[in-house]
């Protein structure tokens, strides 16, 4: 799963169309960044104040190997 960059503004997955709201690209209340690595890693652990970090800082490339799982405190 990787995103199809459409414009932008938008981005696509497996049908899905997600658009920039703020600063990260969402599609009714869900996060790209989350999906993607959640698709490829497993659900999001519970009990910590999980982040997805993009490791390029780059918000709008939300590809699977540009993610990473930190703590808030990361």
């Amino acid at each position: 799963m990787q995103p199809i960059v459409v414009s932008d503004t938008q981005q696509a997955v497996n049908g899905t169309k997600y658009y920039l709201c703020g600063n990260y690209f969402q599609a009714d209340g869900a996060r790209l960044h989350r999906d993607v690595w959640a698709f490829h890693n497993g659900p999001i652990p519970r009990g910590k104040d999980w982040h997805i970090h993009h490791v390029d800082h780059d918000r709008a490339n939300n590809n699977g190997g540009n993610l990473e799982l930190i703590t808030a405190s990361e």
